[in-house]
């Protein structure tokens, strides 16, 4: 429908798994869930379509390590 398969895709799979989390009783922040993110800081990482790399502020509190 105008958009890519496996973007289609993904968002099936998405909506496919926030129904099971809401069906086994699980519950969601909508304030606190972000959706459709170029890029998302998480643990450490920042996370790409391109890939994972280690979070900048992460890599700038080692490169100015006494």
């Amino acid at each position: 429908p105008g958009i890519r398969e496996h973007i289609y895709q993904h968002g099936v799979d998405v909506n496919r798994i926030l129904h099971r989390i809401d069906h086994a009783g699980g519950t969601f922040s909508a304030e606190k869930m972000y959706l459709g993110m170029p890029e998302v800081n998480l643990l450490g990482s920042c996370c790409t379509s391109y890939g994972r790399r280690a979070d900048d502020s992460h890599v700038i509190k080692i490169r100015d390590w006494p």
